[in-house]
């Protein structure tokens, strides 16, 4: 009997609770290869990504309860610096506006980032 009690209460507090997925790419519109090394708010992730010229890269996978919402970015991402051989982006890659969110499904949604050649141009 105790045995069903426990399974009908984890039952009733995860029911509330749907999960959300968020998938985040990088679009590399460059002519070169691009390095993208980031570091996540959550579980203190840390990794650079090599993305081949005019490829798509998938960098993060992210979830969430409650309904997919549009910005996140600065909730998953601490940082985000994209570099070449000979340079490095001074774009703020955090700044939700330069995301492109995608819901594909109720509980699913893709964001897209696309780096183009004017990203590393000397202001």
């Amino acid at each position: 009997m105790k045995s069903y009690l426990i399974i009908l209460t984890v039952l009733i507090f995860t029911a509330c609770d749907k999960r959300m997925d968020y998938d985040y790419f990088i679009v590399n519109n460059c002519d070169e290869i691009i390095n993208v090394y980031i570091e996540t708010d959550r579980n203190d992730v840390s990794k650079s990504i090599v993305i081949l010229s005019y490829e798509t890269e998938l960098i993060y996978h992210g979830t969430g309860i409650n309904g997919l919402q549009d910005g996140l970015v600065e909730f998953f991402f601490k940082k985000i610096t994209v570099y070449k051989v000979d340079k490095t982006s001074k774009v703020n890659y955090i700044d939700r506006n330069l995301w492109v969110f995608e819901p594909v499904s109720g509980n699913h949604a893709n964001s897209y980032l696309t780096i183009n050649p004017g990203d590393f141009e000397d202001e």
